[in-house]
């Protein structure tokens, strides 16, 4: 699970397209939380001199990155219709925050961004009538639809709103306990084919799709994981 506290906060940002679509994590380390993640840098990274540099940052965006890839290759987060068989990860970024360098002592917010860009082998539409996304339980998410979709029903996401735009309609909240969200979906009308009848899609009950997920933070980030807070502060495991 994150830290539940004001200096570290995480969120998911999906834009979904016919054929394919992009995941954006914005991760944002403040106050003592900045301090531990640059100590992270230095410590595994660096040199350990107290000082993260360019090149130390440099590594900590490669390493992250690959980590970031392994990850979603081995733990497949999107699914339509309970498969994935027709979605491919081609590829994930990184914008690594410039307050990443200097003192480790300074608590200048940190703000990285990562994205995991995936196709899909056959337009959204013809592969099924439901997209399934796994998260981090707890945090904010936001998922934009091609407007020529119709968002039916949603499940798994806490406080959803969904708001309609020119683009697309957006669907927003927090990923619940699960980590699991469902988009039901259907073509929108308005470009169906002239003459064609309007049928919706049945909403059928989602397959299971709960599988074990490890916190992805966590597994990127080790830097915030229980053993690397005994390492900084020196104590030993409870």
């Amino acid at each position: 699970m994150l830290p539940a506290e004001a200096s570290y906060s995480w969120k998911n940002d999906i834009a979904v397209g016919l054929d394919g679509m992009s995941w954006t994590y914005t991760a944002q380390y403040s106050d003592n939380r900045s301090v531990l993640y640059r100590a992270f840098i230095d410590s595994e990274l660096g040199d350990d001199d107290g000082f993260v540099s360019a090149w130390e940052v440099l590594k900590m965006d490669t390493e992250s990155r690959a980590q970031l890839m392994g990850l979603v290759e081995e733990n497949v987060d999107v699914k339509i219709n309970g498969s994935s068989d027709g979605i491919v990860v081609t590829g994930a970024e990184s914008d690594m925050s410039m307050e990443c360098m200097g003192p480790v002592t300074k608590e200048d917010t940190i703000v990285n961004m990562y994205e995991v860009h995936y196709i899909f082998e056959e337009p959204l539409i013809s592969l099924g009538d439901r997209i399934w996304f796994l998260g981090e339980p707890g945090t904010a998410v936001t998922i934009r639809l091609p407007d020529n979709i119709k968002v039916e029903s949603t499940e798994g996401i806490d406080n959803v709103s969904i708001d309609s735009g020119d683009l697309g309609q957006e669907v927003s909240g927090d990923f619940d306990f699960t980590g699991e969200a469902v988009i039901h979906f259907e073509p929108d009308t308005v470009f169906q084919m002239e003459g064609e009848e309007n049928k919706k899609t049945p909403v059928s009950v989602v397959d299971s799709d709960t599988q074990s997920f490890s916190s992805i933070v966590d597994e990127i980030f080790p830097g915030f994981t229980d053993d690397f807070l005994k390492t900084v502060k020196g104590n030993s495991l409870i």
